[in-house]
């Protein structure tokens, strides 16, 4: 039997989220089924197809195309970003 779950771990490659996350760690992630789920506060991991990498950053607005987001040890934030990028939201923080 195979077993597929909802988790994903991402190791945090940047200080941007510092401290809450140190570069190195481990975040676990859950699957973004519906993003009416997801509030201001929510740390999520996003795919922008403009770069090859994913983001891990909090969201600090809610807009009608989707969401605001930004590191915590940045003093600019993202901008806009539509919700259909948004792929995990991080439930916890491993190693």
């Amino acid at each position: 039997a195979c077993f597929v779950s909802p988790y994903r771990l991402f190791v945090v490659r940047s200080d941007s989220m510092e401290p809450t996350f140190t570069v190195g760690c481990v975040v676990v992630s859950e699957r973004v089924r519906d993003g009416t789920e997801l509030r201001v506060g929510d740390v999520v991991t996003y795919k922008n197809p403009a770069v090859p990498f994913t983001i891990t950053h909090r969201i600090v607005e809610v807009t009608e195309r989707g969401f605001v987001t930004k590191g915590d040890n940045l003093n600019e934030d993202d901008g806009e970003i539509p919700g259909e990028w948004v792929k995990y939201r991080v439930v916890g923080k491993g190693w």
